[in-house]
């Protein structure tokens, strides 16, 4: 009984029948001399299995890929009477798209292979006045930092990344312009 468990263990890799096989065995000859290796057996069997040498190198280059994501560090943010500018702070070069949704107006950017700084997450910034009312940016998919503005009256917009340090400067041109002069200057970091 011991050596069929063995069978269905090692040759045929049919754990179940082996465990059934290795517990009857253990029911019937508990004296067993043997006895202490089909506990051995039931013990390895009931551990998850090694991780194969690809899944470990799988594992290794997510990691690596995860550690050297661009992370997001930053919003900043000034208001003048013709446009809004946003910079979103960046500790690496980034791939981005862009796009926009009405009703309610906003513009949205996705940035790729990218990460948020914890002190980020979730974070909403109101900018008040302008054509910009709130920044928004969160976590999007496992990979995607999504930021979201929420705008008004806004005739079009455009968006650029600069080195040294990265950051990626957007900016929002009104329909008309704005009254007042406001200068805001938020940074989460």
């Amino acid at each position: 009984l011991f050596t069929i468990g063995q069978i269905y263990e090692e040759d045929l890799k049919d754990t179940g029948a082996a465990k059934a096989t290795f517990e009857e065995f253990l029911q019937r000859y508990p004296r067993s001399q043997i006895a202490d290796q089909a506990h051995k057996a039931l013990s390895d069997m009931s551990q998850p299995p090694p991780l194969t040498p690809t899944e470990v190198k799988a594992a290794e280059v997510a990691a690596k890929k995860h550690a050297a994501m661009p992370t997001v560090n930053g919003i900043r943010f000034w208001v003048t009477p013709n446009y809004t500018r946003v910079a979103i702070d960046l500790d690496a070069e980034v791939k981005y798209e862009a796009g926009r949704i009405p009703h309610p107006d906003r513009i949205f950017f996705d940035l790729h292979n990218a990460k948020l700084a914890s002190t980020l997450i979730g974070k909403t910034f109101a900018v008040g006045g302008g054509f910009l009312r709130t920044v928004r940016v969160a976590p999007y998919q496992h990979d995607v930092v999504r930021i979201v503005l929420d705008v008004k009256d806004v005739a079009d917009y455009s968006a650029f990344l600069l080195p040294n340090p990265y950051r990626l400067i957007i900016d929002i041109h009104g329909k008309r312009a704005v009254s007042a002069i406001t200068t805001s200057n938020n940074s989460s970091a």
